[in-house]
């Protein structure tokens, strides 16, 4: 387990959304869509949204005692929205009616949608590779498209229908998608995730210009006999930098470093940012038998149960998480790690930073269990020499100042993040927590004793079929005296070994 350094002493405002709005997940679709039911009604039009709520809740309560769908409530509520938006006059209250129908609409008819959603697995992966294709008529007629910027397939995100989300909105010209999918609760009162990939760069950005500031103000505070500490110490990325390049070519692959740091000495420092979503509860490894490897098992748990206390978020106190990255097999990320070790041999430094978005895990590791063979390079990358860092970040949906108090500890504004909200309406945010503890072998032996059953990273962490039970089951088999069918059986191969053996010998 690697050391990570000093965590932050409170967690800092690293971003701000300007405008974002919350609503719910109806289904994910083609990788790059998905289509959300948003909880504000239009502000423009108070009358239509009274009438809207009352008639939606009267429309329900009709149907419930009927025996009627949800989904003709849903009807009766959106057209009531129309007839009360147009009675509403001239303006931009008459702009309003669709906008309406569809938060009305949605309220009325979510039970209904997230049966079907979930009986057909509209939001579970599917094989248009982000869960669902055609999707679900009544889920499609409540949602408003948006923009989902992670092309992955979000394991662990997409499992309970109708979730929260938060949106941004943006009102640039020429953008088919006004809204674009940032974060997604991960259980019913579990923590907020960022889905948008590409913002872990512009995260990982901006700690490195604000520790570049803050390195140069503090060592002229330290000269005045004053003091300070940037957000990321010089020591993370093994000393300081004094340049900032982004999207650099590099390698032998025509790959993009997301960035390089130059050195006072001139020296160069590769860095690749990942942005990480998975999670799973840390299992500790069983303790063997000598005491050495006890004591040293016993450390390592002790490491882990007090970087889990520092951890912010709903569920750090129940139970120590582990943040785990790819979420499938990535090729790409493959790529990427055998990039670093070859500027490492060229004499550069390389860096790969893990930038965990969600609130909940002080821990971090490569997952073994989705892409062991990334895991491999991973680890293979370290003893390289290639710098192996993860940041942890929390991100908290927009709210009162009360709702903000309970999601997390309390924050303070850095410079240019705007002010942290003590009061009255809260922005959706993002806050820098730390580096987490990088635990570089977590799950590789049971990985390397069940290979087959990964699947090709098919299955979840954290669920399906456990390489530690097929191993069990292998030996329990071969201690029953079967063959287990590895795609060719034990028997055969030692006959071939055998026959070979007697061709040499009369050879």
């Amino acid at each position: 387990m690697e050391a990570a350094g000093g965590p932050a002493a409170a967690p800092v405002v690293l971003h701000q959304y300007p405008t974002a709005v919350r609503g719910r997940l109806v289904r994910r679709y083609k990788r790059f869509l998905a289509d959300v039911a948003f909880d504000d009604a239009p502000p423009t039009a108070p009358a239509a949204t009274a009438a809207a709520a009352a008639t939606a809740a009267a429309a329900a309560g009709s149907a419930a005692a009927a025996g009627g769908a949800a989904t003709a409530a849903a009807g009766s509520a959106a057209a009531a929205v129309v007839v009360a938006a147009a009675e509403a006059g001239p303006g931009p209250a008459r702009r309003a009616p669709r906008r309406g129908a569809r938060s009305a609409a949605a309220a009325a008819a979510a039970p209904a949608v997230a049966q079907a959603v979930e009986e057909r697995a509209v939001v579970a992966s599917g094989s248009d590779g982000g869960g669902g294709g055609g999707g679900d008529s009544a889920a499609a007629d409540v949602g408003t498209t948006c923009h989902c910027p992670n092309t992955g397939p979000m394991t662990g995100l997409l499992d309970w229908p109708m979730a929260p989300v938060v949106c941004s909105v943006s009102g640039a010209k020429g953008r088919k998608y006004a809204h674009t999918l940032e974060m997604v609760q991960s259980a019913p009162g579990g923590a907020w995730v960022g889905v948008h990939s590409a913002a872990a760069n512009g995260l990982v950005a901006a700690l490195l210009q604000r520790s570049s500031s803050a390195a140069a103000a503090g060592a002229a505070a330290a000269a005045a006999g004053g003091g300070g500490r940037p957000l990321l110490p010089p020591e993370l990325l093994g000393g300081e930098w004094r340049e900032v390049q982004r999207e650099v070519a590099y390698g032998s692959n025509g790959s993009r470093v997301d960035f390089v740091l130059t050195r006072p000495d001139g020296r160069r420092v590769y860095v690749e940012v990942k942005s990480v979503t998975l999670a799973e509860p840390f299992r500790p490894a069983p303790a063997t038998t000598t005491a050495e490897t006890a004591a040293a098992t016993a450390g390592d748990a002790a490491a882990a149960a007090a970087s889990a206390a520092a951890a912010t978020g709903p569920e750090a106190s129940a139970a120590p998480r582990i943040a785990l990255f790819p979420d499938t097999v990535s090729e790409r990320a493959q790529r990427h790690m055998r990039d670093l070790m070859e500027v490492v041999r060229a004499g550069h430094e390389a860096v790969c930073v893990f930038a965990i978005q969600r609130g909940d895990c002080a821990l971090f590791t490569p997952c073994a269990a989705k892409d062991p063979e990334y895991a491999r390079l991973v680890r293979q990358a370290a003893a390289a020499g290639v710098r192996m860092l993860a940041l942890r970040l929390e991100l908290q949906p927009p709210g009162t100042g009360v709702e903000a108090a309970e999601a997390g500890t309390g924050a303070v504004a850095d410079a240019g993040a705007g002010p942290a909200g003590s009061g009255g309406s809260q922005p959706a945010r993002v806050l820098y927590c730390g580096p987490a503890e990088v635990v570089l072998d977590y799950g590789a032996k049971d990985c390397a004793a069940g290979e087959d059953v990964v699947d090709g990273g098919a299955k979840a962490a954290g669920g399906g079929q456990r390489p530690r039970a097929a191993a069990a089951k292998r030996a329990a088999a071969a201690a029953g005296g079967r063959a287990v069918s590895t795609g060719e059986s034990g028997g055969s191969r030692a006959a071939k070994t055998g026959a070979k053996r007697a061709r040499r010998k009369a050879d």
